[in-house]
């Protein structure tokens, strides 16, 4: 796949035609094409002012769509079946006081508690949460480069465990690219590259 993309690029830039990356301009319209190092496709497209709507497709998989307020904090994740909503898949998050959480731009750090609502479980559960927010980095994409701010979210759960996730917030088009995960912070066990950016689905 990586082969492909290489020789789409040289055919592209031998006959003139310029690659074009993707702007802000773009996620206003039919969104972003994100693909990943495990053969994954995410299509990112607003869904109001500060929703995004993340749809992970992978092959011989059902594909999940995820919504998020800017990209970091995750509102909705469903299991789709013809592109529809699967019954019985939804899981919910609601946070404490959703007007104070910060924009991914923005300075100073926040901790707050989230209720979720997960499908198949007959009570919700209660988790609290951490935001930091780092430098802001450069980061390459394909052939394209953005300044990408490293947001990095801690999950508590009542048994005392945590989850620690990485993203990279692209600014410029507002969306948040997972980077790496892991039950311990900076120790990760998980790590997620992206290979290409498009505005089109490759």
């Amino acid at each position: 796949m990586r082969y492909a993309l290489a020789l789409l690029a040289a055919l592209s830039t031998a006959s003139g035609v310029a690659f074009a990356c993707p702007t802000a301009s773009d996620m206003a319209t039919g969104g972003v094409w994100v693909q990943t190092d495990d053969g994954g496709l995410i299509h990112y497209r607003r869904g109001g002012s500060d929703v995004i709507y993340e749809r992970a497709i992978y092959p011989d998989e059902d594909d999940v769509e995820t919504r998020t307020l800017h990209g970091v904090y995750f509102l909705q994740d469903a299991t789709l079946k013809n592109g529809d909503i699967a019954p019985g898949t939804v899981t919910r998050y609601d946070y404490s006081d959703t007007a104070a959480l910060p924009h991914p731009d923005s300075k100073g750090n926040w901790t707050g508690d989230i209720t979720a609502h997960v499908a198949g479980e007959a009570k919700p559960s209660s988790e609290r949460m951490s935001v930091t927010r780092g430098d802001t980095v450069e980061t390459t994409i394909g052939g394209c480069t953005y300044p990408a701010r490293i947001i990095i979210t801690m999950l508590t759960f009542p048994d005392g465990g945590t989850w620690t996730t990485q993203f990279n917030y692209l600014s410029d088009l507002g969306i948040a690219l997972f980077a790496a995960a892991g039950k311990t912070p900076f120790s990760y066990e998980e790590f997620y590259r992206s290979v290409s950016i498009s505005a089109t689905r490759p």
